[in-house]
Formats: structure tokens, C-alpha cells, sequence
């Protein structure tokens, strides 16, 4: 595991490749997976409905149902049955609806011997029944878990003519029929019955007195029956029905023979004096769904098959049907139910999945651990869907429960994984060191703990439990493949995460400034080099004032958020729990009530009954929508947004100024340090010219004053180059407090080999500062301050109106109701107060005249300002061409001065006199560039375009 997780290290992308790659397969797999979001119950019963044709009599049913009963006890396997002709069984299961009486209709309820016997049973009687009782429709089904369906496949059509309808019904009938795993395809309209007619002529029988209704009442009751009492054999109830004998009801001239009695006239004629009948086929049955005439078409599946399966086939040929205008289709059964079920999941597991994330957000109080760890759910897919595959098993709401669950379990390792991380980054190892160590000494205890998971669930698979081993084989395969994948994946993907977030910023020098300066430079007297973008990077992060600034901006952010919520309505609350000295009293005068007798007047006396409780609570709560404020809030909101951009202006300012101070030490301490170097320079031609003056005076060439004179040199160059470390350090330590350092750090300045920066024109430096100077934006920013501000003191003679509505609860007051409600407007307006919002508007207008006046006053600053800059840089220039040309000139002379040693006419003194002149000359010449560039600075700071450039 080691060496393949440092190839992985080694190979980040790939790693995340095969996270990736994991999570698409996981997909691609459970589209593969069969779908049937409710399986058989597991029960020793089963059910068989035996649909008739319509208008087939009841002992016709009597006579199919007792072949099948026949058929039934000659199964071994079947325990008892319970037989119901012309109507269903009461409801004996939660998924089994009972049916509307029919005589054409018959059901068993059959128990077996046992669960494994069930589908066997039904997998023999399905062939058998349909050869033995061919007339009928005999549908054989196990009971089945989940919400309530008649059949796996429904297709629905409404619409409002009937034979339209049955035409589309049989057109559907066909298409599910002609695929070869269909079986038991009907429609719930079923088979047209033969029936008669009766065409009454009504004139005649209004005439007579005889309504519709009777003669429907005469000839059901005549030849169905009409039920007239109930006779009791113990606890059961058997109703009694009166009709006419077999003999008279046995053909249609019964019926055309049959006498109706008139409840008006008394008149009694015969049905073929008043109606004609005529047999035909008619819709015995017809099926409203929302008030709608549906036709449902039902389908089952032969073993081994699902009902998505059989709707997969057949929804193209289905969907394709031209439905005529206000006929619609849809689908239910399997379909329909899932449909309805799948989002309620998926909510479920989004809800899961949310409170794991919050968990471990409150645990780590950082997003990226949580997020590195809720990675790892998607690496468990593959393995879900492979388990589902392995075992042959239907992707039910039993397998998403177990993919639930599995999200907490693959959550664990993750946690394992990233917890051991952090505690080897705490004792001091590298990131992918902790990364690498944390896989494999957390390999023992995730792998013990995934595989006895895995283990425990087996037993569940292996029992083929069509409720449980789909759930099992879930979290049995997706545990073991997500172990494999978390171990690898999840460490990799760490190290990446965090290794993005760790940088600081885009600023490669800076960075690598830091760790020099803060991780090596206290604990060695090595130094290290230092660019000015590097030291300008450094500043803005970690240089307090311009923190300072930053927060002042974020100040006045929300102080603008805080105006802005001013223009909304306002909910408050206020509740008073308060104790009274007395409570009230209601009076009730002498005889008032009455007088009763023998006593006299009822009250004898005045006498006073106290109401409502010595403890009052009132609570009142207000929604208050300012109206005429708006003027007032809008001018405050503008006041803290011109706020808000002087704070920027400000921030500008700031950023400005320092990054030119650095531009300043930095220069400095550039050219400290070249003094330094040209002292050095000096001091070694004074040393030479002190050693040769002493030689001269032993030889008697020379007095002993030019020894002096020598010595006199030697030390201002000793006191030339004290001053100029004097210099450097304290340019060290300016620099290191601006930029956030430690003041000991020890800095070393790398010298600026770009070419000089052209600069631009006068017109543009002017024109860009009075679009960009921060000073100006400021003065510009308190002009609109002050106007908003002014604004706003006029405001101050407008009433206050606002809308409000009022809750008001009382407790202890019983003489007013405890829930009251208030809406209305409510208006304040001072009339007269002497004089106040004059004399504040006047202040705001003072105010507003004296920032108008800075404002031009600044313009004129920056213009001086500019001008007086753009000349130094003109002079800068022409002191570093001289310089330049000074700096040929020494190195000529170093040169002729080095030709006359070799031959002998110059000393050595003389030599290291020219090359402390060409140091000399190397310094001036590098005063004049950096002063060149610092004057370029200062017209970009005037301009404010420093910080633009710099970021840029």
C-alpha cells in the first residue's frame, strides 16, 4: 500500500482521474440496474382474481371457480384457501384493494405451506389455470410491498367517448401484448355484455303517469331482485330478496309481458304498450378516474422479468399513438408509484447528506476537510450498483435505504483518514509524508471495520430476501470498493486541496520571501535577497496600517448594509409582565336580580365580584413600514455609501504612500549599501597610500606630515563606511517594520537590472491625477457626503408616516379580549422647534461649501505638485546622463592608471585611487537611476496610480 500510494502521490492528477472515473462508472452501473422500487412480500399467501365475461351470471362464476378449487386441492404445497364468488375479499393485506361486487367476478385468497412455495406455486398455476379455464381471465399474483397497484404496468387514457376510448384501449392491448414477456393483458373495461334495451315512449307514458324510474325499479326488482329482509343463521347475516319465480323471467317476452302499475292514474299496462326492447352489446362497465372516463390497460411480466422492463419495450409504440384532441395518457402501476416515491428518497438522502456536511462543518470549522471527506460518498457508487449487479437484485427503496446508510459508513473512513493527518501535521511532518503515514497506519483499522460491516450484511444476501438482500448487497460490495477507493483517493486529494488553499497568494516571490525570512532567517546569519515586488507583496499582506484600512473598509460596508435595511419593514416586539395593587371590580346593586319571595330583593346588598388576575402580561408586536422616512433613509444610505468611498480613497491613500516609502528605504538601502562598497574602495587606497607614505619617510623621500595626512585618510574612509552600515541598518529596520518583519531580519536588497520606465507626458499625469488621485477622490467623496447630509436636514421638515400592524396579547385584563389586532398609519411631526432645523440646515450647508472649496483647493495642490515633480524627473535624467559619462571617464582613468603601474611611472596607491573613483563614480551613477525611478514613483503617487502599477 505504501508504494502505491506514493506512486499516486507522485501522480496527483491521476489519483483524481480514478476518483473521477469511479464516480462516472458508479453512474453508468445503476443505469444498467434493473429498476423495481417494490419487491414480493415475503408471505405464504397468494392471490387469484378470475375475471369473467361481462354479463356472465353468477352461477356460471360459481361453476369456473369451483374447476379452479378442484385445480387448488390437488397441490401439495397449498395449505387452505378461502374462495369469494361475485365479490372480493375483505381487506386482509394493507397492498390488496378489494374489488366492486360483480357477478362475473371471483377471487382466492391461497396460503401455502411456506414462503419458498409461493412463487413456486404461482409459477405452476399461472399455465395451468389459463388451459383449464380459457373462458375466463384468471390473473395469479404475489402480494407485493410498497403502495397499493393493481398491475406492474398501467396505461391510462382519458377522454370522454367511450368507444374512442376502447379503440385506443385496444390499440395499447395490442402493443403490450405482442411483446413476448408480456402476460395477462386486459383493460378494466373488460368485455362488452350482452344486454336489452329498453326504448321508452315517453309521451305515452307520461300520459299514463309511469316515469323512467318506475319501470326501472319494477324490472330490477321483477327479474334481479330487490332485497326485503335479513335472516340471521347465528352471526351471519343472510339477506332475503324477493323476485318473480324462474318460470316467469326465463326469456325477453317475460320482460315485454310484464305489467306496470301508474302511482297517479292507477293504470296498469304492460311494458310493450309503452317501450320497445332490443338486444345489444353494450359497455357493462365504465371507470371514471378524477371524474374522467378512463380505460385502464394492465399488464404483468412472466418470471424472472420486471414490469420496467416490459414499459421499456413498449413506450415508444405506446407514446407514438395520435390521441385525438382532449384525450391524454399517462402511466401508473410500477412507474407511477416510483415516480412518486423516488423524490421523497432523494430528499431524504439530500437531508442526510446536509447533516453529515454540518457536522463536520462544527468539527472542523474549516470547508475543506468537509468537503475532502463528503468526496469520498461518490467513490461508494461503483460498488452500490456492482453489489446490485453481482447479486441480481432490483434497485428497490430497500437498496436506497442501504445506500443511505452507506453514505454514513464511507463518511467514517474519510474522517479516519483526514483526523490522523491533522495530528501528524501537528507534530511537524510535510503534508504528503502525514498523507502517505495516515493510509497506511489507518490501512488495519478501516479494513477491519469496512469488512466486518461487510461480513455482518452477508447472511442478509445469501438469504435472497427480495426486502433485504438488496439493502445487504448495497453496503456489503459498496463498503469493500469504497475502502479501496478512499485509501487511495481521499489521502491524494487532501494533500492537493490543501496544498492550493496553503499558498498565499499568486505572488510566487513573496512567498518564497516569507518562508525564507520567517522559516530560516532567525535561526542562521545567512542572508537572502529581497526584490521590490516581492517587498511591495509583502507590505499589503502583512502591514498594519494598511490592515487598518481594510477594516475601515469592511466598517463601512456594513455601516452602507446597516443604512440599506432602513428602506424595509421593521418587526419588534414588546412584553410587559407586570403586578396590580387591586383588581377590577364589577358592582352589582341591591335587587337588581330580582325579588324572590319570602326573601325579598335578590341582592340584599351592593356587592362587588373581582375580575382578571393580580398578574397582567401584554405583548405587542409591531411591523412598521417607513413611508415618508424613505426621503430620509435614502439620504442617510447615500451618506454612508460616499462614507464608504472615502474609506476607500483612504485605503488608496495609505497603500500609496507606503508603497512609495518602501520605494524609498529600498533605494536606500540599495545605495547604503554601494557606499559601503565605495568606502571599502577608499579605504584600501588610503591603507595603500598610508603604507607607501611610511616607506617614502624611512627612506627620507618624504616628511613625516604625509604620513599624518595618510592616516588622516584612512580614517575618513573607516568613518565613511561606519556610516554607511549605520545607514543600512537603519534602512533595515524601517523596511522591516513596513513590511510586517521582525526588526532583526536581515535583508538584502537585489539590485534592479530592468531598463528605466519611460514616462508619460505631463497632460497625462494630470489628467490622470484628477481622475485617480486619492486625495482628490476623498475631497470628491465629502462634497457628496456633505450634499446627502444637507439633503437630509431639509428632509427633517417632512412628517414621519409609517404603515404598521399590530399584535397585541393580554393576559389578566378580562374585559378585553386577549388577542388584539391594529393596522393603520401612524404619523410624528415636530411643528415648531425653534429654530433647530434651520440652523442644522444651514450647518449642512456651510459643511457642503467647505468641502467644495477643499476640493478645489486640492485640484491645485496636485496640479503644483505634478508640475514640481515632472521638473525633478527632468533634472534626475540629466544627472544620471552626467553620471553615466562620469562613471566612463573614472573607468578610463582606472584603465591608464593600471597601464603606468605595469610600466612602472604610477604606484600602486595611485591604482586603488582610481578604483575607489570608479566606485565613487558607480555610486553616483546609481544615486542618479534610483533617483530617477523614486521621482517616477512620486509622479505615480501624486497621479494614483502606484498601487495600479504595482498590482499590475
Amino acid at each position: 500500500y505504501q508504494v502505491l500510494i506514493r506512486w499516486f502521490m507522485g501522480k496527483k492528477r491521476l489519483a483524481v482521474l480514478v476518483g473521477m472515473v469511479a464516480f462516472v462508472a458508479g453512474i453508468a452501473l445503476f443505469t444498467t440496474v434493473r429498476e423495481q422500487f417494490f419487491p414480493s412480500a415475503e408471505r405464504n399467501q397468494f392471490v387469484i382474481d378470475v375475471w369473467m365475461p361481462q354479463g356472465t351470471r353468477i352461477e356460471s362464476t360459481d361453476a369456473v371457480m369451483a374447476r379452479i378449487e378442484k385445480q387448488l386441492a390437488g397441490k401439495n404445497a397449498v395449505d387452505h384457501y378461502a374462495a369469494f364468488v361475485g365479490q372480493s375479499a375483505p381487506r386482509f393485506y394493507y397492498n390488496v384493494n378489494p374489488q366492486q361486487p360483480d357477478p362475473a367476478y371471483g377471487q382466492f385468497i391461497v396460503n401455502s405451506k411456506s414462503v419458498e412455495a409461493t412463487s413456486r406455486l404461482v409459477g405452476e398455476l399461472r399455465p395451468e389455470l389459463a388451459k383449464l379455464v380459457p373462458e375466463a381471465l384468471v390473473i395469479v399474483k404475489e402480494l407485493q410491498q410498497g403502495e397499493l397497484m393493481e398491475a406492474p404496468v398501467e396505461v391510462r387514457i382519458s377522454g370522454d367517448d367511450i368507444s374512442e376510448l376502447k379503440r385506443l384501449g385496444s390499440q395499447v392491448e395490442a402493443i403490450l401484448s405482442s411483446v413476448p414477456f408480456s402476460t395477462y393483458i386486459h383493460q378494466d373495461f373488460y368485455n362488452d355484455s350482452s344486454l336489452l334495451d329498453v326504448n321508452i315512449n315517453n309521451e305515452l307514458a307520461n300520459r299514463l303517469g309511469i316515469t323512467n324510474s318506475s319501470v326501472s325499479r319494477l324490472l330490477q326488482g321483477a327479474f334481479d331482485g330487490g332485497p326485503v329482509s335479513t335472516f340471521w343463521e347465528g352471526d351471519r347475516p343472510v339477506t332475503i330478496m324477493l323476485r318473480l319465480d324462474q318460470e316467469s323471467r326465463s326469456s325477453f317476452s317475460d320482460i315485454r309481458n310484464s305489467y306496470l302499475t301508474s302511482q297517479l292514474t292507477d293504470a296498469r299496462v304492460p311494458l310493450r304498450s309503452i317501450a320497445t326492447l332490443q338486444p345489444e352489446w353494450q359497455t357493462s362497465r365504465i371507470v371514471r378516474r378524477n371524474g374522467m372516463r378512463t380505460i385502464t390497460v394492465r399488464g404483468f411480466v412472466k418470471q424472472g422479468w420486471y414490469g420496467s422492463d416490459l414499459l421499456k419495450e413498449a413506450r415508444p409504440r405506446i407514446e407514438a399513438l395520435r390521441l385525438p384532441l382532449g384525450y391524454r395518457l399517462e402511466y401508473g402501476g410500477e412507474k407511477m408509484n416510483s415516480d412518486e416515491t423516488l423524490p421523497d428518497m432523494l430528499v431524504a438522502l439530500g437531508i442526510s447528506l446536509l447533516a453529515i456536511f454540518l457536522v463536520l462543518l462544527i468539527q472542523f470549522r474549516t470547508i475543506a476537510e468537509p468537503l475532502v471527506i463528503m468526496s469520498s460518498i461518490p467513490l461508494a457508487l461503483p460498488g452500490a450498483a456492482l453489489g446490485l449487479v453481482i447479486t441480481h437484485n432490483p434497485f428497490g427503496f430497500t437498496a436506497f435505504l442501504g445506500m443511505i446508510s452507506l453514505t454514513g459508513i464511507v463518511v467514517r473512513n474519510a474522517i479516519i483518514l483526514v483526523d490522523y493527518i491533522q495530528e501528524k501535521l501537528a507534530e511537524g511532518q510535510t503534508l504528503e509524508q502525514a498523507a502517505t503515514d495516515a493510509g497506511a497506519r489507518r490501512l488495519r483499522p478501516i479494513f477491519l471495520t469496512s469488512m466486518a460491516a461487510a461480513v455482518g450484511v452477508t447472511p442478509m444476501i445469501l438469504s435472497g430476501s427480495s426486502l433485504w438482500s438488496p439493502l445487504a448487497s448495497v453496503i456489503a460490495v459498496g463498503l469493500i470498493c469504497s475502502m479501496f477507493f478512499t485509501l487511495l483517493v481521499v489521502p491524494v486529494l487532501y494533500v492537493l486541496v490543501k496544498s492550493r488553499t496553503g499558498k498565499p497568494g499568486t505572488q510566487g516571490i513573496a512567498v518564497v520571501a516569507i518562508l525564507l525570512l520567517f522559516g530560516v532567517g532567525q535561526a542562521s546569519a545567512e542572508q537572502y535577497k529581497l526584490t521590490l515586488p516581492a517587498a511591495v507583496e509583502l507590505a499589503r499582506r502583512q502591514n498594519s496600517t494598511l490592515k487598518i484600512s481594510r477594516q475601515k473598509i469592511e466598517e463601512n460596508r456594513q455601516r452602507i448594509a446597516s443604512a440599506r435595511s432602513k428602506y424595509f419593514p421593521q418587526l419588534s416586539n414588546e412584553s410587559s409582565y407586570m403586578g396590580l395593587s387591586d383588581k377590577q371590580l364589577v358592582t352589582i346593586p341591591a335587587g337588581s336580580l330580582g325579588t324572590v319571595p319570602g326573601l325579598g330583593p335578590f341582592p340584599g346588598r351592593d356587592t362587588s365580584i373581582d375580575q382578571g388576575s393580580t398578574m397582567m402580561f401584554i405583548s405587542s408586536t409591531t411591523l412598521s413600514q417607513p413611508v415618508t422616512q424613505l426621503f430620509k433613509v435614502h439620504e442617510g444610505h447615500g451618506v454612508a455609501k460616499a462614507e464608504g468611498a472615502i474609506a476607500e480613497a483612504g485605503a488608496r491613500k495609505s497603500e500609496d504612500d507606503i508603497i512609495f516609502s518602501i520605494h524609498q528605504l529600498y533605494y536606500g538601502l540599495l545605495i547604503a549599501q554601494k557606499q559601503k562598497v565605495a568606502a571599502q574602495a577608499l579605504l584600501s587606497a588610503a591603507q595603500e597610500g598610508l603604507r607607501e607614505s611610511e616607506d617614502a619617510v624611512r627612506a627620507g623621500n618624504l616628511l613625516q606630515a604625509e604620513v599624518t595626512g595618510s592616516r588622516v585618510q584612512l580614517l575618513q574612509a573607516r568613518q565613511a563606511e561606519l556610516a554607511a552600515e549605520n545607514q543600512s541598518a537603519d534602512f533595515t529596520l524601517e523596511l522591516n517594520d513596513l513590511l510586517g518583519l521582525p526588526l532583526e531580519t536581515v535583508l538584502v536588497p537585489a539590485e534592479n537590472d530592468d531598463p528605466l520606465p519611460a514616462p508619460k507626458s505631463l497632460p497625462e499625469y494630470l489628467r490622470l491625477s484628477l481622475t485617480q488621485n486619492p486625495d482628490l477622490e476623498s475631497a470628491k467623496g465629502a462634497v457628496v457626503k456633505a450634499g446627502h447630509a444637507e439633503r437630509a436636514a431639509r428632509d427633517e421638515y417632512i412628517p414621519d408616516i409609517s404603515l404598521f400592524a399590530r399584535h397585541i396579547y393580554q393576559d389578566g385584563s378580562p374585559f378585553i379580549a386577549s388577542n388584539i389586532g391594529m393596522f393603520g398609519l401612524q404619523m410624528t411631526w415636530n411643528i415648531f422647534d425653534w429654530g433647530n432645523r434651520r440652523g442644522l440646515v444651514g450647518q449642512r450647508r456651510a459643511q457642503l461649501s467647505q468641502a467644495e472649496e477643499n476640493r478645489k483647493m486640492i485640484e491645485q495642490q496636485i496640479t503644483v505638485e505634478i508640475t514640481k515633480a515632472y521638473r525633478k524627473l527632468e533634472l534626475s535624467r540629466t544627472m544620471l546622463e552626467v553620471a553615466a559619462e562620469t562613471l566612463k571617464l573614472q573607468k578610463e582613468n582606472q584603465r591608464l592608471t593600471a597601464d603606468r603601474v605595469k610600466a612602472g611611472t604610477a604606484t600602486n596607491a595611485r591604482q586603488a585611487e582610481a578604483i575607489a573613483a570608479v566606485r565613487k563614480a558607480e555610486l553616483d551613477e546609481l544615486q542618479s537611476a534610483l533617483g530617477y525611478r523614486l521621482a517616477l514613483a512620486e509622479l505615480n503617487r501624486i497621479s494614483g496610480t502606484v498601487s495600479h502599477l504595482n498590482r499590475h
